[in-house]
């Protein structure tokens, strides 16, 4: 394993010097001879890749990463949007709205907005799921136009304005966030900023941390100042609050209608 893998660093990062270049190179040639050429991401290489750095490019940690988050692609997708998960997703606790300084796009997360007494935890977490695809989907087919890099990602807005701990404080959905985004999207997150931050935060975070993997743990930024989140989020797509200017509003209406509809059991003499 390469020192670069040790410290953290990204498959952009990796792609971006040489030699990383080459020992992932031929890391993912020995991985598709792992797979075999009738696996269906055998030709893919930006997956492939993907894998790879999650696995610090051990050849059979990553077949083993695969072939679950196969296994677990059959069983999950596509989500079926019932009106229990069309719910979650109109309550506005999590979507996709700009982008970062980077220019990834950027997933709000409004922990304010959790309701941990009165949410179904399956369906919440399958919001997440549709959210996570769609996006990821949209990448992918800027990757193929050629309108990004092939180690596209996304950035996260961990926005904790109005959170209260009694009220919102929801650590089997975090979980559930914490193990789709390392278990099923490895490289995907190219950053995440929580703000605003303070010595609560602190404390939960020591609980929910260790549910992420070290890599991902490791693109958590703790924003401690407005000046800091503009770095990091151009104004046009921050609230006023936080010294932005936009005036965007989650509108729970603009959620497509649900496209399933669970069938009622009835009881028959």
């Amino acid at each position: 394993m390469s020192g670069a893998l040790a410290d953290g660093s990204s498959l952009a990062e990796m792609e971006s010097r040489s030699e990383l270049n080459e020992e992932l190179a031929q890391a993912e040639k020995e991985l598709q001879a792992s797979l075999g050429a009738q696996h269906p991401l055998s030709n893919n290489s930006a997956t492939l890749r993907r894998f790879l750095v999650a696995r610090k490019l051990n050849i059979s940690d990553a077949v083993a990463m695969i072939e679950k988050n196969t296994a677990w692609r059959a069983e999950t997708l596509p989500v079926k949007v019932t009106p229990g998960v069309r719910a979650e997703l109109q309550k506005g606790k999590f979507y996709v709205h700009g982008h970062d300084a980077q220019k990834r796009p950027l997933m709000i997360i409004r922990s304010g907005k959790f309701d941990p007494k009165t949410r179904d935890l399956s369906a919440a977490v399958d919001s997440v799921v549709q959210t996570l695809e769609s996006e990821v989907n949209k990448l992918d087919a800027e990757v193929a136009a050629g309108t990004r890099d092939s180690a596209a990602s996304f950035a996260v807005f961990y926005d904790r304005t109005g959170f209260s701990v009694r009220k919102n404080w929801d650590l089997d959905f975090l979980k559930g966030i914490a193990g789709t985004l390392s278990d099923h999207y490895p490289e995907r997150l190219g950053g995440a900023y929580v703000y605003p931050c303070g010595m609560v935060l602190a404390g939960l975070w020591k609980m929910i941390s260790p549910f992420f993997d070290p890599r991902t743990r490791a693109k958590v930024k703790m924003v401690t100042s407005e000046a800091q989140l503009r770095s990091l989020v151009p104004p046009e797509f921050l609230p006023k609050e936080y010294g932005g200017t936009s005036t965007y509003v989650f509108d729970p209406e603009a959620v497509p209608p649900a496209t399933h509809v669970e069938a009622v059991p009835v009881d028959i003499d």
